[in-house]
């Protein structure tokens, strides 16, 4: 008995770990990509400011899908109708299609049921141990795109959307047989080129914006 709760604290322990860690990466991400476009990351904040002043008709199943798109620019020009605002933010309101946030617009569109579940998935593959080393890369990769999406429309992208269904469906179904046996040198090189493409191409969409 002790044993297993021993067993069950150090799982707990990990985990939190594993939270506390992933928050401190977005946060170290967030401050470097303000410095690297200062000006698209206001214009991202202005944005999550715009849709979290908004009334919205369903907060725990959402206004659905598409109406983040559809209704933003009324939600900006009542904005700018009833608030006191800086000469920066009418510099910074645009014609805008997504929230740069996939968190957010989750839950606007599908509510907190919606972000509940998107979490709920992450969380069930990042609680599975990986066994073998190629659910270990496709489990890195899962959580570089978490980290992506607190910042740009990583499920917007069909190549990104095509990979995280993949690493998703490998952690799922990781199994114990090894498919090959390679050194450790080689795994962590794999691992890596799994995550790197996914980063690279999450700060080229961030420049774009």
């Amino acid at each position: 008995i002790i044993s297993r709760i021993k067993r069950y604290f150090r799982r707990k322990t990990a985990f939190v770990m594993l939270f506390v860690s992933l928050i401190g990466v977005a946060i170290v991400i967030g401050v470097a990509l303000y410095y690297y476009k200062p000006d698209s990351a206001l214009g991202r904040t202005f944005i999550w400011k715009v849709a979290l002043n908004t009334h919205h008709q369903n907060y725990f199943f959402g206004d659905g899908i598409g109406s983040f798109f559809a209704n933003y620019g009324k939600w900006q020009g009542a904005y700018f109708e009833s608030n006191v605002t800086t000469e920066k933010e009418q510099q910074l309101a645009d014609y805008v299609t997504c929230a740069y946030n996939e968190i957010l617009e989750i839950g606007i569109e599908q509510g907190i049921f919606g972000v509940l579940l998107f979490f709920s998935l992450f969380i069930i593959a990042l609680a599975i141990k990986p066994k073998t080393y190629i659910a270990l890369g496709a489990k890195a990769s899962l959580v570089s795109i978490l980290i992506i999406s607190f910042f740009t429309y990583p499920f917007q992208m069909p190549l990104i959307l095509v990979h995280y269904f993949v690493f998703l469906a490998v952690v799922l179904s990781d199994k114990k047989k090894r498919i090959l046996d390679m050194p450790k040198t080689t795994k962590t090189l794999l691992t890596t080129l799994a995550i790197v493409p996914l980063v690279l191409y999450a700060i080229n969409i961030y420049g774009q914006g």
